[in-house]
């Protein structure tokens, strides 16, 4: 069985904070043992569901570009907070 998790809220994450599609740990791994059994492939957490979906939908080209933008954004933003905790520090 394979699961096919999106962001899970974890300090490894680089998602932080409460949103609607990122769930806890907590709330994942519930989400993921209700699921064990029932599919060869399932994405557990139900909002992670509906973003597969509307993923698939997606053409491939979009999505492949749409995940490269949200990645550059991403890394951005951690290096701002890296530059400011060691503004902070000094």
């Amino acid at each position: 069985m394979i699961q096919i998790p999106l962001y899970v809220a974890t300090k490894m994450s680089p998602v932080k904070g409460a949103s609607p599609f990122v769930p806890s740990p907590e709330e994942y791994a519930r989400a993921a043992l209700r699921c064990i059994g029932y599919e060869a492939r399932c994405v557990p957490y139900w909002r992670h569901s509906v973003q597969w979906f509307l993923a698939f939908l997606m053409p491939d080209a979009a999505l492949n570009h749409w995940r490269l933008q949200t990645g550059i954004r991403k890394r951005s933003e951690m290096k701002a907070q890296a530059l400011l905790g060691e503004k902070e520090c000094s």
